[in-house]
């Protein structure tokens, strides 16, 4: 027997269905990590005079962070309230990644088999989310083999005949599928229905939360992608992903930013409801050759504006904010200056950032997701101050 499920509207209904305060694991991890946080900045405060000490508090603390900041983008990445940055992936590559983040969760008991299609066209994705999936689904298979058996991976180019008539418009290119398939303990009619629904599982109480096999339907949904599943107890499970491929090449990934290329000059006008981001930013941003100015309200920051627009290079926006929001404010801006500078940030938008990609098209320069590094808002401000940046915005 044979259960097809093809994602779209059903899973972007799941997609709205998750409440991801309710995992009590989520807000352990995110404890745990506030608990290193707050526990190495104290003794950082108390021993200054440490040089060593300090230097490994603050490692600590700039891991937990960033350990922290990744758990949230997954989270609203899943739950579609992040913009998912997207290009052309070879899913090869992202397997062979994956299979390395897994070598010591593997265990030997299991015969990992990889058939990869050297010739396989390209993918349009996320990165990162689909590693996860490659990662929840193997993860999966070795839970359904606690004795060992045999996890066998493959990809190859399908035109998709094989995917039900009720599946959306097939991609003029075709689709990549990938096969994920194990010998294991396999699943009942019951079981299959009911995988992919959040919070859904057959372990016992404390050893899983029910979101990897829902998140693995939520990602390929936003992929425009589809999933086929063959399972029978005791015949293991086969998980077939088709993700639509295109023949757009592959870019180069740039190396990571050399800290004299991230610095610059000018004065930033920081607009942020936040005082604690307006205090990193009297601190970070003249770290890379910047003078700056800062404003609690939109109201505040635009009458700022208003009186020393000739002074400002940049204006770091936040989004989100109570009276007058990063939209309004920027129109405001926009409306006194035309070739005004505005680098557009936020770590949460109600609307899922549906409304950046207008905005830069009526001149923002660009936007940068909370919490930002030290190398991301350097690069960044970069970006926005090339005289190109929001040149698609009319002039007035």
């Amino acid at each position: 027997q044979q259960v097809v499920e093809v994602v779209g509207d059903a899973a972007r209904e799941r997609s709205e269905r998750f409440e991801f305060l309710r995992p009590e694991e989520l807000f352990v991890k995110f404890l745990l990590l506030l608990t290193a946080i707050l526990g190495y900045a104290e003794m950082l405060a108390e021993n200054p005079d440490d040089p060593e000490a300090t230097a490994r508090y603050a490692r600590t603390i700039l891991s937990a962070a960033e350990q922290g900041a990744e758990l949230t983008r997954r989270i609203l990445s899943t739950t579609r309230k992040e913009r998912m940055q997207v290009g052309p992936l070879d899913l090869n590559a992202v397997i062979r990644t994956a299979l390395e983040l897994l070598d010591r969760t593997i265990p030997k008991s299991i015969e990992v088999v990889v058939r990869l299609d050297e010739k396989l066209p390209s993918v349009i994705g996320n990165r990162s989310q689909l590693q996860q999936v490659i990662v929840n689904l193997a993860v999966n298979a070795r839970d359904a083999m606690p004795q060992g058996g045999k996890l066998v991976i493959t990809t190859q180019w399908t035109d998709g005949e094989e995917l039900p008539a009720t599946t959306p418009a097939r991609p003029v290119d075709g689709y990549v599928k990938m096969c994920i398939s194990d010998t294991g303990h396999g699943m009942d009619a019951e079981t299959r229905q009911k995988i992919f629904d959040p919070f859904f599982t057959t372990k016992e109480s404390g050893k899983g939360t029910g979101l990897g096999l829902f998140i693995v339907h939520t990602v390929v949904a936003n992929h425009g992608g589809a999933i086929n599943i063959y399972s029978e107890p005791g015949e293991g499970t086969h998980f077939s992903v088709y993700l639509p491929a295109t023949t757009e090449a592959v870019k180069e990934e740039q190396g990571p930013a050399q800290a004299g290329e991230l610095g610059g000059c000018g004065t930033i006008l920081v607009i942020d409801d936040e005082p604690d981001i307006l205090e990193l930013c009297k601190d970070l941003l003249p770290s890379l050759g910047y003078q700056v100015l800062t404003a609690g309200s939109g109201a505040e920051g635009t009458a700022l504006y208003l009186a020393k627009s000739g002074e400002i290079s940049l204006v770091l926006l936040d989004l989100i904010m109570p009276h007058m929001g990063g939209e309004t404010v920027f129109r405001a801006l926009k409306a006194h200056r035309h070739d005004v500078k505005v680098l557009l940030s936020s770590g949460y938008s109600p609307d899922g950032y549906e409304g950046i990609d207008t905005l830069i098209g009526e001149g923002v320069a660009g936007f940068i997701s909370k919490p930002f590094s030290r190398k991301a808002i350097g690069s960044a401000i970069r970006k926005a101050l090339a005289p190109d940046a929001g040149a698609s915005a009319p002039a007035h």
